[in-house]
Order: C-alpha cells, then structure tokens, then sequence
C-alpha cells in the first residue's frame, strides 16, 4: 500500500524525463533506489539480531522513496495544483486506451496457464512454467524496458516518417541479433537443457517457445508505432483480437495435444499475430514489406549461420548435458562474432557510435 503513491507520482516524473529523452537520468535514478534498498535492508540486517521477513518489505518501500526522489531532483520540475480539464480529456482516451491493452495483453499471457492447470494438472503446468521462464519470461521484461525507450524516442519523431523507418528498422536489427542467437541455442539444445533440469519431456514445450520468442523479438517495438503515431486505440484493439484468437485456438486445437499442443498454438499465433501486425505497422509509417524483409537479411543470417553450425555440431558434442550446453555455449559466441563480422559489421560499428555518442 506505501509503495502505490510513490509509484504513482514517480510515474509523472518519470513520463517527463522520457519525454525529454534524458534516460541518463532515469538510468541513474534506478541505480540510487537499487542502492538505496541495498543499504536500508544490510543496515536492518546488521541491526536485527533475529532478522525479520518484513526487512525486504521495509527496504522496497524505502526503494521506492529513494526512486521517487531521484527522478523528482533529476527532472528539476515540481507540480503545481492545477487541473486543466481540456487537458485532461484530450489525455483520457490515449491513457484508457492504453492501460486497457496493457491489462487485455497481460490476460493474453496467462491464458496458457488457464487451459496447462486445470484440464492438464500440475505437471504439465511445471513443464511450461519453466520453459517459459527460460524463453517468453526475459523477453517480457525486455520489452517493457526497451517501450520506455521507444516509445518517447518514436513520439519525438512521429511526424517524420522517413526518419522513423529508420529507427524502427535499426531496433529490430538491433534485437534479433542479440536475442536470435541465445534462443536458437535454447532450440538446439533443449533436449539436453531438460535433461539437466530433470525435465525430460519439457524439450518439445521449450522448443515452441523459443519459436514464439523469437517471432516476438521481431515485433516487439510494434506497439511503440501504434502509440506514437497516435493509434493507442490501436493497441487495445489489436489485444482484444489476440485473445479472440488465442482462446478459441487453445480449447480446440492445444488443450487436446497437452502441454505440446499449447505450446504449438503460441507459436503459430505468434507468426500470425507478427504477420497482422507488421502490415499495420508499416501502414502507418509507409514502409513496404520488401524494405522490411531487406532489414532483417543480416541479421538474419547471423541468426542462421548459428543454427545451421549448431545444428550439424550438436551429434559430435558430449552425451554429458553439462559439457555438450558448455561447448554449445562456446561454439555459438564464436560462430555469432563471425557471423557479425562478416554480414553485419557495418551495423555492428554503427550501434557502437551511437553508444559512444557519435
């Protein structure tokens, strides 16, 4: 209940610092409230002869106040006790919009949970709770980073259509090689990761899902078009037919394949939803589907170059799965830096002058 308020009121600051694109400062605010909640609970710790469950609890709230002041110095603004009404219904819709597609879009990540647990039982809801946690679970929380960035950086330029395409593309770029080649090794070796987390018969479920992963590496700043350019609204529509899909799509086809069959509809939605959605993207920005598909060809191959070598590897390597997931792991990171230098460095020197600021 104490941290809603300072969330709240952290939000605004928060939503003026993107605004300004000044995320050096909600970087360094982040870090003061990690550091803040790191020094209250070793102060209590030390403090507290028998240490108490609430110490952690003690320390988000004081987290949350370290935040909430960082952001409130950071963004040198203070507000005042004014209400605009005009201001606040030309913010209404946007708002309602999008916090009714955040909400629908959180619902659409639990159907699976829905239809695994209950007609399933508890094993089958393990098996797919792991897999997820390994492929769809770090993309989710990714992606809510990576939209705090993108979406104030494509409202910036929203007007600018050419200068858009631009961006979006190198975001995508940028994306699929980082991710593409962690879950094609999750692909490739998902008989041996099950094996080492006694998970036997998890393999086919972690393989589909890395397939969904990596459809929605690719469409994950999508909804960062919808939003600057306008079409919240958009976005809320667009959650309400991925449920409209995913339900129907689950009870007929998943449920009576088990877990796999679940899995499997995931997947294949995701190409779909991908599909749908890129279209509608690149209505908005005029970007042709050719110029699309050029975009992600090094990548691609960057991507594909590690599948194909780890693919033709994996019969030579060890029957241990330890030693087969480290050398895999090995022979990946070395067949990605090649890969790079051969059919993306020019992309590979770009992203690093923009890190440094060039």
């Amino acid at each position: 209940c104490l941290l809603i308020p300072c969330a709240s009121v952290s939000g605004i600051f928060r939503a003026r610092l993107q605004r300004d694109l000044n995320f050096p400062a909600v970087a360094l605010s982040e870090l003061v409230s990690v550091f803040t909640f790191g020094a209250v609970v070793l102060t209590l710790l030390f403090l507290s002869s028998d240490p108490d469950p609430l110490i952690p609890v003690i320390g988000s709230v004081f987290r949350e106040v370290g935040l909430l002041c960082s952001l409130a110095f950071s963004a040198r603004w203070r507000p005042r006790l004014l209400c605009q009404l005009q201001a606040l219904q030309q913010l209404f819709s946007f708002a309602l919009h999008i916090t009714g597609a955040r909400v629908v879009a959180y619902l659409n990540t639990k159907l699976a949970y829905v239809f695994v647990f209950g007609p399933l039982g508890a094993t089958a809801q393990a098996y797919y709770s792991l897999a997820e946690r390994l492929t769809l679970q770090p993309l989710t929380r990714l992606a809510t980073t990576i939209q705090r960035v993108s979406f104030p950086t494509f409202s910036a330029i929203q007007d600018d259509d050419s200068l858009l395409r631009s961006g979006y593309l190198r975001s995508i770029q940028g994306l699929l090689m980082t991710m593409g080649p962690i879950l094609v090794g999750i692909f490739v070796f998902a008989p041996e990761i099950s094996t080492l987390l006694h998970a036997e018969p998890m393999w086919p479920v972690l393989r589909f899902l890395a397939v969904a992963t990596i459809l929605k590496v690719v469409g994950t700043t999508i909804g960062s078009i919808f939003m600057a350019k306008g079409k919240a609204n958009w976005s809320f529509y667009w959650s309400l037919f991925s449920m409209a899909v995913l339900i129907p799509a689950m009870y007929f086809y998943g449920l009576p394949r088990g877990v796999e069959g679940v899995a499997l509809v995931i997947a294949a939605s995701s190409l779909l939803f991908l599909l749908v959605s890129q279209y509608l993207a690149n209505r908005l920005i005029d970007l042709t589907f050719a110029t699309y598909l050029t975009a992600l060809l090094r990548p691609g191959l960057v991507v594909g170059s590690g599948y194909i070598i780890l693919l033709l590897a994996r019969p030579l390597l060890p029957e241990s799965p330890l030693a087969a997931l480290a050398l895999g792991a090995l022979l990946s990171g070395t067949t990605t830096l090649i890969a790079l230098a051969l059919f993306a460095r020019n992309l590979c020197r770009t992203y690093w002058l923009n890190l440094r600021g060039a």
